[in-house]
C-alpha cells in the first residue's frame, strides 16, 4: 500500500549551486553565453525522499488526477536553468496542469521507473512526460552509476569480486531498456495515464545536437541545455502523440 508524504516530511534544501551548476562553471560560461536568461541567478529547492534529490515545486501527497508527472535526468531536472525555465514549469504553462519535476540528476530508465513507480500510485496523474535519459547508465539499489565509473558499483555489493561487468554489456542495456520501458507503459495503463517519451534518438536528446545548434545557448553550468532547450522540449512533448505504439519501435527499444 503506497502512503501519502505530508510536505513536513520531506528535507528541504535551498542551494545556489548544485551538481555540476558550481560557481567555477558558471564564471567560464559567462564568457561566452549571449541568451541573459542562460546567466540569471538560480535558486536550487532540493528535497530527499529515499535515495533521489528532487527539485519539483509540488509535493506528491494527494491524489492529483488532473496533472503532469515528469520524469528523466538532470535535463529534467534543470540543472544550471532557474525552476521557471525547466522544461516541466513551461509545460505546466502549456497545459495549465499542475506538473510533477521528478527528474534526477544523473538519472537512468531504472531511476525513471523506480520514481514512477513510487509517485503515480500517489498522484495517479492523467499525462506522464519522460526525457528518456542515457541507456548506458543503471541505477542499483537507488545508486547511479555510467559505463564509465562501473567500478564504483562493488562498493554496493555484496563481495568485491562480484563481476559488474555485465551490467553494461550490450544485451543486458537492450534487455534492461526494454523492460524499464514495458513497466513504465503497464504502470501508466494500471493508474489509466498517457504516457508520452521523448526519445533517445529524437533530435533534442543528443547533447551533440542541440550543442551545435545552440552553442551560446548553454545553461549556466556550461555543460547541460538552456532555457532554449527546455522552452523546445515542452513545445515537443506536449505535441507528440501518446506513446504507446512509439514504445514498442525497434528505436525506442535500443540502446
Amino acid at each position: 500500500m503506497t502512503t501519502a508524504h505530508n510536505i513536513s516530511d520531506f528535507n528541504i534544501r535551498t542551494l545556489d549551486y548544485y551538481s555540476t551548476d558550481t560557481e567555477e562553471n558558471a564564471n567560464q560560461q559567462a564568457m561566452w553565453v549571449t541568451d541573459p536568461r542562460n546567466k540569471d541567478i538560480i535558486t536550487y529547492n532540493i528535497w530527499k525522499d529515499n535515495h533521489y534529490e528532487l527539485r519539483t515545486r509540488h509535493h506528491p501527497n494527494e491524489l492529483d488526477r488532473d496533472s503532469n508527472i515528469t520524469i528523466g535526468c538532470s535535463c529534467t531536472l534543470g540543472v544550471g536553468v532557474k525552476d521557471i525555465y525547466t522544461w516541466p514549469s513551461v509545460l505546466e504553462e502549456l497545459t495549465g496542469r499542475k506538473t510533477y519535476n521528478f527528474g534526477v540528476s544523473g538519472g537512468s530508465l531504472d531511476t525513471c521507473f523506480r520514481v514512477l513507480n513510487r509517485y503515480l500510485p500517489i498522484t495517479q496523474s492523467k499525462y506522464v512526460y519522460m526525457q528518456c535519459p542515457s541507456a548506458y547508465r543503471r541505477d542499483v539499489g537507488g545508486y547511479l552509476f555510467s559505463h564509465w565509473n562501473v567500478e564504483k558499483i562493488n562498493h554496493y555489493v555484496p563481495s568485491d569480486e562480484f563481476d559488474t561487468d555485465w551490467l553494461f554489456t550490450e544485451d543486458e542495456l537492450r534487455v534492461s531498456k526494454r523492460k524499464n520501458l514495458y513497466a513504465m507503459q503497464a504502470l501508466c495503463d494500471r493508474y489509466g495515464a498517457e504516457l508520452r517519451i521523448f526519445r533517445s534518438d529524437d533530435k533534442y536528446e543528443s547533447t551533440k545536437h542541440w550543442r551545435k545548434i545552440h552553442k551560446e545557448q548553454i545553461a549556466r553550468d556550461n555543460q547541460h541545455p538552456g532555457v532554449k532547450w527546455h522552452n523546445e522540449m515542452a513545445l515537443f512533448l506536449e505535441d507528440i502523440p501518446a506513446s504507446r505504439e512509439r514504445v514498442y519501435t525497434y528505436a525506442d527499444l535500443n540502446p
